[in-house]
């Protein structure tokens, strides 16, 4: 295969996949690297039940061990010698004078590293640290009560947008220094609304089925839309005799529910961003999925945040302004996980911060 990581996904699962099953086939690819997320780039660290390379691999790059571990391994000048007889070093010091302003590409297009583009919101590094952040059980005292750490369970719910979307949910609560601990997730796509409101009621009791949050009160965060699912998924949990919840009002005039204009997803982002970088969240070690296996979950959650991206769209006239756009569907692929997780995390903080919610905190806080 030429060009394997420009390849469609598709074509690789549906057509090459099934064909390595014959006896006497044999896959030979050559490529650009692209971004930590690709499938081709993937390919490289895949390894069977016994800890053994997949493939057989030949990386040519013009980085050096120790160049790698600084910010800047596009700056490496200790292989030039190494390089190919049909590249030029001279012309080289021109390919990265080129692209000076956008290292990433220069990395993966002459150097033959893989790098992630500018665009993406949440560095590789950074989500691969998160998914192996592992937190042990909510502190209790000697009667198995949460120790005044966590009251509070928060619940984001981001209904099914049409299309591709699915319904999904993420679960996580905040000790008292400020550290994240993400509980669960579920994602299901389904038409029938009765469904989706059996996996919240469903999360919900799986939450309280964790050690030290028996008790603990669920604080739903609910995107707003236009077929208002919000109110419908309170008086669902009100019909089901759910106890111990409250939803914020952070939709259009005040009302229950999260409005997510565009500068609130840019919040949402920046949040997750940080909070990936400093290493304050984490995952529970009993961490759940009601919707399929929990390691299936884990790596859509890991695709998801590789490949959410920050798009900047040219302002159209010489005095207007560019626009962000923050979305993960870029190529066909789906963000809702991604999307829920912002959504749980700037909901914490807001109910953690925001005095409108000082009479569900309790002293503790």
């Amino acid at each position: 295969m030429e060009e394997a990581a420009y390849c469609d996904p598709g074509l690789i699962s549906e057509v090459i996949v099934p064909l390595l099953s014959m006896q006497s086939s044999c896959l030979l690819c050559i490529s650009t690297l692209l971004e930590s997320g690709n499938h081709y780039s993937k390919m490289f660290e895949l390894r069977d039940s016994l800890g053994r390379q997949l493939f057989e691999t030949i990386a040519i790059t013009l980085v050096c061990d120790e160049c790698m571990k600084t910010d800047h391994p596009e700056k490496c000048q200790h292989k030039l010698a190494e390089m190919p007889r049909w590249l030029s070093s001279q012309k080289m010091e021109v390919v990265k004078s080129l692209l000076a302003d956008d290292p990433a590409m220069l990395l993966r297009e002459s150097m033959g590293i893989c790098a992630d583009a500018s665009s993406r919101a949440f560095p590789s590094a950074d989500v691969e640290a998160f998914l192996k952040r592992i937190y042990n059980d909510i502190p209790q005292d000697l009667y198995g009560a949460p120790s005044n750490e966590a009251n509070h369970v928060i619940i984001a719910v981001d209904p099914a947008g049409g299309g591709s979307s699915q319904f999904a949910i993420f679960s996580m609560c905040q000790m008292h220094n400020g550290t994240v601990m993400c509980l669960g997730a579920d994602a299901l796509r389904t038409k029938d609304v009765r469904e989706t409101h059996k996996a919240i009621i469903k999360h919900i009791e799986s939450t309280r089925r964790i050690p030290g949050l028996q008790d603990s009160t669920a604080v739903l965060v609910l995107e707003s839309n236009l077929a208002f699912e919000s109110q419908h998924i309170l008086h669902s949990l009100q019909r089901n005799q759910v106890r111990r919840w409250v939803a914020l009002s952070e939709g259009a005039g005040g009302g229950i529910g999260w409005l997510t204009t565009n500068e609130r997803k840019e919040t949402m982002c920046l949040q997750v961003r940080d909070a990936l970088r400093v290493g304050c969240i984490g995952l529970h070690r009993n961490f759940f999925c009601n919707t399929m296996d929990v390691k299936e979950m884990l790596k859509t959650i890991d695709g998801e945040l590789r490949n959410f991206c920050v798009l900047v769209e040219a302002a159209k006239t010489p005095f207007g302004k560019s626009k962000k756009t923050y979305s993960g569907k870029v190529g066909g692929r789906n963000d809702d996980v991604c999307i829920v997780l912002q959504l749980a995390l700037t909901g914490c903080r807001v109910f953690y911060q925001s005095d409108k919610y000082n009479s569900f905190r309790g002293d503790a806080y």
